[in-house]
């Protein structure tokens, strides 16, 4: 017994399609940017990389973590930093510089407005800003 599989063209397109889709949208498309580690990893270079080049956010960022262990992980540290946002705002943030500052911003504004304030060595910091920089001591170490 033998089995001929014959298809058209449209029937073999929509078969391809329909398996390849949710490669094409950025591996699941209704996947959260949290749940990409490459993603995360190139956030977390965002942030680290908007902070500059002083030595002085690093000891905080280590101090910080000395306070909090429990946040030394990249992914937790950028998920608190970046909030719930859609994955293409995420893949947004990584090229546009002034959406990245607009949402840094605002997450230090909240902070401030909520209270959430940490005070290392008699310096008050929103805990959002810290956890940039506490982001650039676990990349770096």
């Amino acid at each position: 017994m033998s089995f001929e599989f014959r298809a058209d063209r449209r029937r073999f397109l929509g078969i391809v399609t329909f398996a390849l889709a949710p490669e094409a949208l950025g591996r699941h498309g209704d996947m959260q940017y949290k749940e990409d580690p490459i993603l995360v990893t190139a956030l977390a270079r965002r942030i680290v990389g908007s902070l500059g080049n002083s030595g002085s956010g690093y000891e905080v960022g280590r101090t910080y973590l000395q306070i909090h262990p429990q946040e030394a992980q990249v992914g937790h540290l950028v998920n608190a930093i970046i909030g719930n946002i859609e994955r293409s705002d995420a893949h947004r943030l990584l090229t546009d510089d002034d959406a990245l500052q607009n949402v840094l911003r605002g997450r230090r504004l909240q902070d401030f407005e909520k209270g959430e304030l940490v005070t290392i060595d008699g310096w008050f910091f929103a805990r959002s800003e810290l956890r940039c920089c506490a982001l650039a001591a676990v990349a770096i170490t």
